[in-house]
């Protein structure tokens, strides 16, 4: 999934025209799309960091020594981050870390993982290798699990005010949006409701607004859904 700039100037993507995946950038308006990853493995943007310098993308290159996950290359990829001036990539996270996104301050990080080899585009997965929302500590280095195991959970964006997230979950049927306070005991709360086709892809923009992308839907287009539009501007 493409991923924009902080101010919407730039859209980081992924690219195989030189064989794997790459991640490039380009400006929003178009214009010429400059490579920033040249490794033999395939590299997929997950966001911008807050100052619109670097892009986070995960790849699946080289686990660390101390790393005892499955061993497959790219089935569960590491979180490296890329300037946009060029340069080698550092590596952010050696645990499966895809989607990721720094708050505004880069201290807190919230990423789905990857628990082994999966298509993203598998439905209804309540297995043992359902993804899962994290959060990640950087002062601290320490992993919270955000959501229950028994549904897939994925892709989480900060909400406004940046004291709760949202996120895409299966656990009512289809992939839908939900909203989850970082507050201790909170509940996660449904914030759309399809039950036809489910929702593929999240974003969001810096004043609050939501964008999903509901697969399959030849009635529906890419375009802020008033539940979303709602919810976006809710800083609870």
């Amino acid at each position: 999934m493409p991923a924009w700039s902080p101010d919407g100037s730039k859209i980081a993507f992924a690219s195989d025209r030189y064989g794997t995946s790459d991640v490039f950038v380009m400006p929003a308006d178009g214009g010429i799309a400059t490579r920033l990853t040249y490794h033999s493995a395939s590299d997929f943007p997950s966001s911008f960091t807050p100052d619109g310098k670097n892009v986070l993308f995960f790849s699946g290159r080289l686990d660390a020594r101390t790393m005892v996950g499955y061993p497959r290359r790219g089935a569960q990829p590491e979180l490296y981050s890329v300037a946009l001036a060029g340069g080698m990539p550092k590596r952010i996270l050696s645990t499966p870390a895809i989607y990721a996104v720094w708050d505004s301050a880069a201290q807190r990080l919230v990423y789905s993982d990857e628990k082994a080899l999966e298509t993203d585009w598998r439905k209804h997965d309540n297995s043992s290798f359902a993804r899962d929302v994290w959060i990640y500590d950087a002062q601290t280095g320490e992993h919270e699990r955000l959501t229950e195991f028994g549904a897939d959970d994925r892709q989480p964006v900060w909400a406004p005010g940046e004291a709760s997230i949202y996120y895409l979950s299966e656990r009512s049927g289809d992939f839908n949006v939900w909203r989850l306070s970082l507050a201790e005991g909170a509940e996660p709360i449904q914030v759309t409701n399809h039950d036809a086709h489910p929702v593929r892809f999240l974003s969001s923009s810096n004043d609050g607004d939501l964008m999903e992308n509901k697969h399959l839907d030849p009635d529906y287009e890419i375009d802020n859904d008033p539940a979303l539009e709602s919810a976006g501007r809710d800083q609870q």
